[in-house]
C-alpha cells in the first residue's frame, strides 16, 4: 500500500505542466507537540514537507513526521503522515486567502480507519510592507477538526487563530520570521478544554545557495492563557533544518 500511495503521489507531481515540486524541507525537533498543545511524543522526531504548485493557485502538500530513533513509518505513536490540497491566492488589495482540507493519517497507512483526522481550513491575511526589508501580516485562521471513527469522547470543533506575521531581512544571507496568534480551541478530540492559547514562532533562515536554505535554530511556545484543567501546559519545542527551492 505504501508503494502504491508514493507511486500515485508521483504520479500526480509528474504531470506535464507542473513542476515536481515547489520546495522540500527536513526538520529535526526535540518533541512532537501538536497545534492544541498536546505533546504527544517527548522526543526527537523528523519532520519532512513536499509543496507542489498546481498552477492557477492550487497546490498539494505531502508532510510526514517520524521518531528520529526509527526513522521509517509505521504509524506508531511518534508517526503521522498529512495530505493537503488547497488553493492560495490574492482577493483583494494587499488581501490574500488560503483555503484547504487536510486529512491526517494517524493509524493504519491510507486506511481512512478510526483514529484520523479531517481538517478543512482557511485563512485570511493582509500584509503591510513597513520598508524594504520588514513587512508585516495580519491574519485570521480558522480550522475544523473531525475525528473519524473514535470514541464517543472525540468531540469535531475548531481552532480559531487571530495573529500577525513579521519577516525581517537584515542581509541577503539572513531571513528572520516571527508569527504570535492567540488561539481558541472550541474543545476538539478527546478531553480538552474550551480555552484560549498564546501561539509564538521564531525561526533563523540562512541562504545558503540559489537553492538551499538552513532554517536554525527554530523556536515555538505554546501555552494556555486561560485556566485548562485537561493538563496542558506550556510547551517549548526547538530544532532545525534545511529547505530545498526547486
Amino acid at each position: 500500500m505504501r508503494k502504491i500511495a508514493l507511486l500515485l503521489f508521483l504520479a500526480l507531481v509528474g504531470v506535464p505542466g507542473i513542476a515536481l515540486a515547489d520546495h522540500f524541507s527536513t526538520q529535526v525537533k526535540d518533541k512532537y507537540v501538536i497545534g492544541k498543545g498536546l505533546n504527544i511524543y517527548d522526543g526527537p522526531v523528523i519532520q519532512r514537507d513536499v509543496f507542489v504548485e498546481l498552477g492557477k493557485g492550487f497546490y498539494a502538500d505531502l508532510w510526514w513526521s517520524t521518531g528520529l530513533d526509527e526513522p521509517n513509518l509505521n504509524l506508531g505513536i511518534d508517526d503521522e503522515i498529512d495530505w493537503t490540497a488547497g488553493w492560495k491566492g490574492d482577493v483583494g488589495e494587499g488581501c490574500k486567502l488560503d483555503i484547504g482540507i487536510a486529512y491526517f493519517d494517524l493509524t493504519k497507512f491510507l486506511s481512512l480507519e478510526e483514529g484520523d483526522v479531517i481538517q478543512p481550513f482557511a485563512e485570511l491575511g493582509r500584509k503591510y510592507d513597513c520598508d524594504s526589508r520588514n513587512s508585516i501580516m495580519l491574519y485570521v485562521r480558522a480550522v475544523g477538526l473531525v475525528p473519524i471513527g473514535w470514541d464517543k469522547d472525540a468531540r469535531s470543533g475548531a481552532h480559531v487563530f487571530l495573529g500577525v506575521k513579521h519577516d525581517w531581512q537584515p542581509c541577503e544571507l539572513l531571513g528572520v520570521s516571527q508569527k504570535f496568534a492567540v488561539m481558541y480551541d472550541t474543545g476538539t478530540l478527546v478531553s480538552s478544554d474550551r480555552g484560549f492559547l498564546g501561539n509564538y514562532d521564531l525561526g533563523l533562515n540562512w541562504k545558503v545557495s540559489k537553492r538551499a536554505t538552513v532554517n536554525l535554530p527554530s523556536f515555538k511556545l505554546i501555552s494556555p492563557i486561560s485556566d485548562l484543567d485537561d493538563g496542558r501546559k506550556t510547551q517549548h519545542i526547538v530544532g532545525g533544518g534545511i529547505t530545498f527551492s526547486f
